[in-house]
């Protein structure tokens, strides 16, 4: 590719937002995928990954599901998360919106969107009570989202919080993402 370029200095890895890495394993969960990388040459490959965490003193090894018959659900489930966020929509470009935007032709979308339900408070005879239960994640269809407050807002925040998750990213490169940075930050004072 280029030329590599190092230089000595102390890493400290925390985890990201929404992260699986506990707090107090970040450190030694980064250090260990650093070494996997440098040994692998090729980045930090999955099977690598799968590899290293097989070892029951690896950090990596408690993040992993080693039970086969649970850990195939486990997949199975990831891809059925693909699926949905695989499929795209066509719609002529007028029915998005106003004729006077200038688009022309098609648009394509995400057909499925990611969205994060909170359980909702219910009122009883003990007043109101908060949701039960963890929040749900789950696939809507895209027209149910944008046809709905509840859940365009909650789209519009992932989105904003997922720019603000690669905030440190764009900023390596400012002459690219200069205006982007400033549109996020104006977002993120609007919506988070």
């Amino acid at each position: 590719m280029g030329a590599e370029i190092t230089c000595e200095v102390t890493i400290r890895y925390e985890p990201s937002a929404n992260s699986i890495v506990k707090k107090e394993d970040a450190q030694a969960v980064g250090e260990e995928l650093a070494q996997i990388e440098g040994q692998h040459g090729d980045g930090v490959l999955a099977d690598a990954v799968i590899n290293a965490a097989k070892a029951k003193t690896s950090i990596l090894h408690r993040y992993f599901e080693w039970d086969d018959h649970k850990a195939a659900h486990e997949g199975r489930q990831e891809t059925a998360r693909r699926l949905a966020a695989s499929v795209i929509m066509v719609v002529p470009a007028e029915s998005v919106g106003p004729a006077d935007t200038g688009r022309e032709g098609e648009v394509r979308v995400r057909a499925f969107i990611s969205i994060r339900e909170i359980p909702k408070a219910t009122e009883g005879p003990e007043g109101v009570m908060p949701g039960e239960g963890p929040p749900v994640q789950a696939y809507r269809s895209v027209m149910r989202v944008l046809s709905s407050e509840e859940y365009r807002a909650e789209h519009i925040r992932s989105l904003v919080t997922y720019g603000r998750g690669r905030r440190r990213e764009l900023e390596l490169y400012p002459e690219v993402f200069g205006e982007l940075l400033e549109v996020l930050e104006k977002l993120r004072a609007k919506w988070l």
